[in-house]
């Protein structure tokens, strides 16, 4: 006796014919005359490692469940010639996913209402990234910084090649632009708002790199829109993300109830550029106001940064 023992995982699939297909997925082997707590159970290595392997069988039998059905003709019900193979790499929450989709050739019926051969395949190939990753990336990187977000992910989701921060941030302000097309039932609409003014304040302010990181300093622009009656609404942009200052700040004009020709008045600290801001997002000419505290400020450093520079 070696005193090593095997446990091998399978998965079993059944198909829409009732046939049973039984695959191996993972082994795990350990020694039990050398007992060791670290490998009591599952290790994450070997859990992450098992949860990519069930998600790439599952995946391509789903696919090759799906082809049959697409391959049968919607007009003479007979199976159409498989013209080839295609590999379409898909990114889940569990891994990406190598899968092979086949391609077939039209019906000799020619069926005028069969024109999507492979509808079942397109509806489950549609992108290339499930949505469960992208709510999942998009939650983390909403409460985390996007680097730590990556972290976060690698440590404890399978995943083919390190994720990026750049990916989450980029899915994060997808999933956004997402929920606030959707919200339909908001009470921000603006077919629910009357006439009014509306006030926009507005600041910028830059972030240091962290000492280390080969990355420049950055600008990120933040502001307030209120409106009488209504919750104020806030707003935040960083450069290089997929929503420009523009549009963030005309999505918060928009959640306000911005109408065509609405006052709109502007309170900043005298930046030509975030005034500039405003009228792009809003399509007109707007009040500008200097704030009198940042104003105010903003006078008592130059004039200390003056009298440094004298003495």
């Amino acid at each position: 006796m070696t005193g090593i023992i095997e446990m091998k995982i399978f998965a079993e699939f059944v198909g829409t014919d009732g046939v049973l297909a039984r695959r191996e997925v993972f082994v795990v082997r350990r020694n039990v005359d050398q007992p060791h707590l670290k490998d009591f159970g599952l290790t994450l290595e070997e859990g992450k490692a098992i949860l990519q392997r069930v998600q790439a069988e599952q995946t391509q039998f789903q696919v090759e469940q799906c082809g049959m059905r697409d391959r049968e003709c919607t007009g003479c019900e007979r199976r159409r010639a498989i013209h080839d193979y295609r590999k379409r790499s898909i990114h889940t929450l569990f891994g990406a996913c190598q899968v092979r989709a086949p391609r077939f050739r039209p019906c000799s019926c020619l069926a005028p209402h069969d024109t999507v051969p492979a509808r079942r395949l397109m509806a489950l190939m549609a992108g290339r990234t499930t949505p469960e990753l992208e709510r999942v990336q998009a939650e983390l990187g909403a409460r985390l910084s996007f680097r730590e977000a990556s972290r976060v992910l690698d440590l404890f989701v399978p995943a083919a090649r390190p994720h990026n921060h750049k990916s989450v941030r980029n899915r994060l302000a997808r999933v956004a632009d997402q929920i606030e097309t959707k919200d339909l039932s908001s009470p921000h609409r603006m077919s629910r708002v009357g006439p009014g003014p509306m006030s926009v304040f507005i600041d910028g302010a830059y972030i240091r790199a962290v000492p280390g990181f080969q990355t420049r300093h950055f600008e990120i622009i933040m502001g307030r829109v209120d409106t009488d009656g209504r919750v104020a609404r806030l707003f935040a942009s960083a450069p290089n993300i997929s929503t420009s200052k523009v549009d963030t700040i005309r999505a918060a004009l928009r959640a306000q109830g911005r109408i065509s020709r609405r006052d709109i008045t502007v309170f900043s600290d005298g930046d030509p550029a975030l005034r500039g801001a405003v009228v792009s997002a809003a399509r007109q000419q707007v009040t500008h106001i200097l704030d009198w505290f940042a104003y105010v400020t903003l006078s008592r450093l130059s004039k200390a940064s003056f009298s440094s520079s004298q003495n």
